[in-house]
């Protein structure tokens, strides 16, 4: 059997139950990674992708956590570490798009509020709770936006300071690990054909 890319590798997926988390999940499984993934509801389609993606020989996780809720977000990270002993690659994908022009006297402040909670402080909980687990070299990949960079339409601030955040993390944490050599990496999409 040939050797894979990330044999016996760790990989969490925040938000991996479907869409763009769902799809880098199976791609890791694929080259012999062990995936954990996270959901907040989409349960079935958590377990659907795990059932899938153990026909590649790994082992994996589901876990339902609120990346809102940086509590959640902490223990979701130590479940994952306690049960497979570390974690190797961490992506921070989970994230949600709340819109709405500041001038709007109806605007969703707890939607946007919450925006901010998953978007950002998901991220900062869940890569701070992984410390402790990931070893010298490992990865951490950010998933970001096209619109942490520039907003092309009304409406899309609130979302876009969120994505731009992750920019001023990535590169901070970059300075703050790089003498352990992890990687902290940040992907910027466009907008995804997913469900």
């Amino acid at each position: 059997m040939a050797h894979k890319k990330f044999q016996d590798k760790i990989a969490l997926i925040t938000g991996g139950s479907r869409g763009i988390g769902a799809a880098i999940a199976k791609r890791f499984a694929q080259e012999g990674c062990h995936v954990a993934i996270s959901y907040v509801e989409s349960k079935e389609k958590a377990l659907l992708l795990i059932k899938e993606i153990e026909k590649e020989g790994v082992k994996t996780l589901a876990l339902q956590a609120d990346q809102a809720k940086p509590l959640q977000a902490a223990n979701l990270v130590k479940k994952v570490g306690e049960l497979f002993g570390k974690i190797d690659i961490l992506v921070n994908n989970a994230g949600i798009y709340k819109g709405g022009s500041i001038d709007n006297v109806d605007l969703d402040i707890d939607g946007i509020t919450r925006q901010l909670a998953v978007n950002v402080g998901g991220v900062f909980a869940t890569t701070h709770a992984a410390m402790p687990f990931m070893k010298d070299g490992g990865r951490i990949i950010n998933i970001g936006s096209i619109y942490g960079e520039r907003m092309t339409a009304p409406g899309g601030a609130d979302y876009a300071a969120s994505k731009a955040a992750l920019v001023g993390y990535t590169h901070g944490w970059s300075r703050d690990l790089g003498p352990r050599n992890i990687t902290v990496n940040l992907i910027q999409p466009g907008p995804i054909d997913t469900d």
